[in-house]
């Protein structure tokens, strides 16, 4: 788990929900709530981008 430190982030529960139903996260081991989010979900800008939305959206 300490390995794991530098690639956790905590999220809000509505947005963990959010996440869960679109199946952008699945659990790393059963019986362990750590989860491992799926591909094309973090920009290395932005971090988790949940809504999927263009990144022109963040230029300002």
């Amino acid at each position: 788990m300490r390995k794991l430190q530098q690639f956790i982030v905590n999220l809000r529960s509505n947005d963990f929900q959010r996440l869960l139903t679109q199946r952008a996260i699945t659990p790393l081991l059963p019986n362990l709530a750590v989860y491992v989010l799926g591909s094309g979900w973090y920009h290395p800008e932005l971090g988790i981008v949940i809504d999927q939305r263009p990144l022109e959206d963040f230029i300002i």
